[in-house]
């Protein structure tokens, strides 16, 4: 028999929400990663981070570690620049990602970042992918230049074995006979993917293009196909950079990008956690959540007739104490796990339990 793979839809029907530092990825939960490719300096990434956390970012991207086709290119500050990206990232009370490289740094990356991500170039990196499922932290995994579907997500596979649920896919576009941009970005992988596997996919705008008057457009495209983030490159003075500043918007355009997308995620009510709201977002927000509630007790309910066929078949009774106990055991322990009232938790579904034997009980009569 086949092992049932835990990136699957199978080992986990219910798509995964990653939760980092105030930040949630996945299900109706988007993410804005944004930052300059490498830390160059100080100045440049913290003047960098202010601007794009102020325009909405929820996520502070640069790396220390760059991996350039060139030996002689900037190769980042290496691990001197993590301290400044764990101070960043206190200083501002923002989620932080940087790439590594080497199974030898992710342990130290892992105690002052709050996501790792591997690059294109290391996704089949098997020796870096064991290290890093050995980590608790987060992790972006890009999708390799040439990489197939099943590459990715058994690349993913190895991420997970070590029990880290919170792999986050991002696709960066792939290599292909077309030059008119840098990688040619394959945007039907999303909806394919999310019904493959329960882990988010989040898409870089920025190596898949190339060029900064293409983010915009292909931000969009990537919202309305349902991803659960975007990862931009934004340096304050791009023509300065030292690494991509071709593909890296400069403050005014980051800002027009944030404000061109609102409505979109508006649209596919997609939330961006982690930013300070308003009166307005915040009941907007709960007007989801209230809605998500509602679908949720009405799928439920539509499980019972399924649920009395079984039940009749076997000559089960409507009512068991044991299993009745069992759930409430499980909700009470997801309760204190999520920081929520036992309290509240016990009363919701006792109605909903008492519910649903009232309604087993109607059918069967």
């Amino acid at each position: 028999m086949s092992k049932v793979m835990r990136f699957s839809r199978e080992y986990k029907p219910v798509s995964t929400v990653v939760n980092v530092n105030n930040v949630k990825i996945g299900g109706k939960f988007f993410a804005i990663a944004a930052g300059p490719c490498a830390i160059e300096s100080p100045e440049q990434y913290i003047e960098t981070a202010k601007i794009v956390k102020k325009a909405g970012a929820n996520i502070i991207r640069g790396s220390v570690f760059k991996p350039r086709t060139s030996p002689y290119s900037f190769q980042g500050l290496g691990r001197e620049g993590l301290k400044l990206i764990k101070d960043l990232g206190e200083d501002l009370d923002i989620a932080t990602v940087t790439e590594v490289m080497d199974p030898r740094d992710i342990k130290i990356t892992a105690n002052h970042v709050d996501i790792i991500q591997i690059g294109a170039r290391n996704m089949q990196n098997y020796d870096l992918l064991k290290e890093a499922s050995k980590s608790d932290v987060p992790i972006i995994l890009k999708r390799g230049l040439s990489a197939t579907i099943d590459e990715w997500l058994y690349a993913a596979e190895y991420l997970m074995v070590e029990g880290n649920e919170n792999i986050i896919l991002c696709e960066r576009g792939i290599r292909t006979f077309s030059t008119t941009t840098r990688n040619t970005l394959d945007l039907s992988i999303i909806p394919l993917l999310k019904m493959r596997t329960h882990l988010p996919i989040i898409v870089d705008p920025s190596h898949a293009t190339g060029n900064r008057d293409l983010i915009a457009p292909v931000s969009k495209a990537a919202i309305v196909s349902n991803a659960d983030g975007i990862l931009i490159e934004v340096h304050y003075n791009p023509d300065a950079a030292k690494c991509d500043g071709a593909q890296s918007l400069p403050p005014e355009m980051f800002f027009e990008l944030i404000e061109q997308i609102k409505p979109i995620l508006e649209l596919e009510k997609k939330l961006v956690t982690g930013t300070t709201m308003n009166l307005e977002e915040v009941r907007r927000r709960i007007n989801y959540v209230d809605e998500d509630i509602i679908d949720l007790i009405a799928n439920r309910i539509n499980l019972v007739p399924a649920l009395i066929e079984i039940k009749s078949k076997n000559a089960i009774p409507v009512y068991q104490p044991e299993r009745e106990r069992q759930l409430s055991e499980k909700y009470l322990r997801l309760a204190k796990e999520n920081d929520i009232s036992p309290e509240l938790i016990q009363k919701i579904f006792n109605l909903i339990i008492t519910e649903m034997r009232s309604l087993q009980k109607q059918k069967i009569e």
